[in-house]
């Protein structure tokens, strides 16, 4: 028979949602899109959750979404940790969205275990103010989401977890998102949330810097106009990683 002190314990767990109940205000990093924020569960992303965004592929608007956390994340003074990113960070493009590169961590994981390993070191370390991690073809069980969401739920992080290709049908995430890229904007889907609306959609705009770019209909995605010359240095800012060599 549980306890009231073992049964108080549980419920502060992050993994366990009791109705609608809403987010005290510092439970939340607003998105820096005020939109978006309208629709999310206290006004922005949850902190000491998981957070799910999947897209089609890989420089689908991920970096402009996310672009304002990472900024305010570095700024508060912890540490930005990416986890089995698909590609080497680039530092000119990082810059380029205000994110100081000394401030950044980057971890490699050849194996799925040794992901999980990372990404629940990451969230109990203590100095990581924001922790992203790749899963692509290392995708986490639910049963080991669940572990990250219950690390998450124990300190104050914006825990994401980026996939590209189909999401998975189930998953213990607080919010769920499902990224689109179109003409107009980055396409965001609301999934799931816990303790609100799900079925909602934003679009954000590109940067006005991304203007010259053309739209390539057949990928969905705002590419260069480098298609018929050279990339222009603004492309980075659309897919801040770039390939080894």
């Amino acid at each position: 028979m549980q306890t009231p002190s073992s049964l108080n314990q549980l419920l502060r767990r992050g993994d366990v949602w009791r109705g609608r109940r809403a987010l005290r205000l510092g439970d939340v990093r607003p998105s820096g899109f005020a939109e978006l924020d309208r629709h999310l569960v206290g006004g922005g992303w949850p902190l000491g959750a998981l957070v799910e965004i999947g897209a089609p592929r890989l420089g689908s608007g991920e970096w402009l979404l996310l672009s304002r956390s990472l900024r305010d994340s570095a700024a508060e003074g912890g540490y930005l940790l990416l986890v089995n990113p698909p590609a080497l960070p680039c530092g000119a493009a990082l810059a380029q969205l205000g994110i100081p590169l000394e401030r950044l961590l980057v971890v490699r994981a050849s194996q799925r275990n040794e992901l999980l390993a990372a990404v629940l070191e990451g969230l109990n370390a203590g100095c990581i103010r924001l922790l992203l991690f790749w899963e692509s073809r290392r995708a986490l069980s639910y049963a080991e989401l669940r572990k990250v969401q219950l690390a998450a739920s124990h300190g104050h992080s914006l825990c994401i977890a980026l996939s590209t290709g189909s999401m998975r049908s189930h998953s213990p995430a607080a919010l769920r998102l499902a990224l689109q890229p179109r003409r107009a904007g980055a396409q965001v889907y609301i999934r799931r949330q816990r303790g609100g609306d799900a079925g909602l959609q934003v679009t954000l705009p590109w940067p006005a810097n991304w203007a010259l770019r053309t739209f390539d209909e057949s990928a969905g995605l705002p590419l260069s106009s480098a298609q018929q010359q050279a990339r222009p240095p603004v492309a980075a800012a659309v897919l801040p990683l770039e390939a080894p060599g």
